[in-house]
């Protein structure tokens, strides 16, 4: 089974408006205030499969790690080595909390690693084999973080740094139970994508609208991107601490957002090309869909 990819999506309809309304509003929607993001409630990705409420954006939290490693890279103008990374992402949990990232079922059968990703029974040779496999392009079950690795000047990051970073994910994984790594099923039939949009300026009270992007097997894509840039600045305040060398935080913040904007234009590109966009615009305050508009 092949990883997916627009040229090998199954056919399927594209969403219309109405469609998107009614899948959200026959949604169990879970209302999440944005501090919570900061703590207790993970960022899933965008991925149209999660059948749970999630607040999205492209990869997931191991998605942003990666942004904020590559947005400090652009701003120092110094590459961050290898040996750094587990001590920023242990920092960088401290500040954030829950941590998400996904793989898929045909990732790991083509990994061959079928047992043994949480790693609890697995001897250090084992856990290494895991680790390569698991971290080849071929075996990336998220499709941002994989087109990631495999077209990085697109996405303004190093091959390497993506490579080292999953590894470092996975094996804190083994030792952190803040770190969920969830395995997705099925297919990709994902017939729009849909933005959340809240009326209001996003601050660490708005209540946030979680959305199941799969609801009876209608599949769309569910960014928050708000939202993330709420995160996304929040995290520029501590990114001298995080990062653990100097680092000027307004370079920081304006690379974060560039590259943040460069990433998601090439992962819509590649995973959603020909699906209709949408915003979903809600109201925080009476918690209730306002309308879905066509962006294009």
């Amino acid at each position: 089974m092949e990883n997916f990819n627009i040229e090998n999506r199954p056919e399927r309809s594209t969403l219309t408006a109405e469609q998107v309304q009614n899948h959200i509003e026959s949604a169990q929607i879970r209302w999440v205030k944005a501090v919570e993001l900061l703590h207790e409630t993970p960022e899933a990705c965008v991925d149209g499969r999660r059948t749970e409420g999630a607040i999205g954006t492209p990869g997931g939290n191991a998605g942003e790690f990666i942004l904020f490693l590559a947005a400090a890279e652009a701003a120092s103008g110094r590459e961050i080595n290898s040996e750094e990374i587990d001590g920023i992402l242990a920092r960088y949990l401290q500040a954030t909390g829950k941590f998400y990232m996904h793989t898929d079922s045909h990732a790991l059968e083509i990994a061959a690693v079928r047992q043994g990703l949480l790693g609890e029974t697995l001897g250090q040779e084992d856990r290494q084999e895991i680790l390569e496999k698991l971290t080849r392009p071929e075996n990336i079950g998220c499709g941002h973080i994989r087109n990631m690795m495999q077209n990085p000047e697109q996405y303004g990051v190093r091959a390497e740094l993506v490579k080292k970073a999953l590894e470092e994910i996975i094996k804190a994984s083994w030792k952190n139970e803040d770190i969920e790594i969830e395995v997705l099923k099925g297919e990709h039939t994902e017939g729009a994508v849909v933005n959340v949009v809240i009326e209001d300026e996003v601050d660490e009270n708005t209540e946030i609208p979680a959305i199941p992007p799969n609801l009876d097997g209608e599949e769309m894509f569910v960014n928050h991107p708000q939202v993330a840039g709420f995160l996304r600045r929040e995290i520029s305040r501590e990114v001298g601490e995080i990062i653990g060398f100097e680092i000027d935080a307004g370079k920081f913040s304006q690379q974060i957002k560039t590259l943040a904007e460069k990433q998601l234009k090439a992962t819509v590109g590649k995973l959603a090309d020909g699906l209709p966009i949408y915003n979903a615009v809600f109201d925080p305050v009476d918690k209730k869909l306002i309308r879905v508009e066509k962006v294009t």
